[in-house]
């Protein structure tokens, strides 16, 4: 368990800031298996582990995007990514390779922003996204289709979406993006 100490990642070299974190999730609880992957507003992630002290892995995934959310699945072996551009980004951890998108241009993900892409802890193969289009939407990976969406007043923003763990309750946070309550 990493205990008290506090881990700030920053670079002298960065130009944009990191804008999500989630940490890999495992059984060990050990420091030397910790590790943290976070979106970067420039197509880039960083990527921390333990073994490598303080210094961080610059990884660049995808100049047309500006990340704004990334969640590492139950399986461990994929993370998603979402931001900017309207679909959702699915990555081999290991080989950091992009193993599918969700939505594209013609056939969006979400119609504005992405700021919430989350593998649900209880179910591996559903993803959640929350945008600035007022949307939750919920994704099954395995037949890479929207199974169902609910709608709001909120411009959700920031990782402003979460789940209950019985999967009967949703929770968003945002705003109204000045246009008035």
């Amino acid at each position: 368990m990493l205990g008290d100490r506090l881990y700030q990642i920053h670079d002298e070299e960065m130009t944009f800031p990191i804008t999500s974190l989630t940490w890999k999730p495992t059984r060990d609880e050990s420091a030397d298996q910790q590790k943290l992957l976070g979106a970067c507003l420039n197509g880039s992630i960083v990527r921390w582990t333990s073994n490598h002290s303080n210094s961080v892995e610059h990884i660049m995934l995808n100049e047309e995007n500006r990340y704004h959310a990334i969640d590492y699945s139950g399986d461990t072996r994929r993370f998603c990514v979402a931001g900017t551009q309207p679909y959702i980004e699915i990555y081999d951890e290991e080989r950091m390779t992009k193993v599918q998108q969700i939505g594209d241009r013609i056939d969006p993900a979400h119609t504005n922003k992405i700021f919430t892409c989350k593998f649900n802890p209880n179910a591996p193969n559903m993803i959640y996204s929350g945008s600035w289009d007022r949307q939750v939407r919920f994704w099954d990976v395995r037949a890479n289709r929207l199974m169902n969406s609910i709608g709001g007043k909120t411009s959700i923003s920031g990782d402003g979406v979460d789940i209950s763990s019985d999967n009967n309750y949703v929770v968003t946070g945002g705003g109204t993006l000045g246009e008035g309550v």
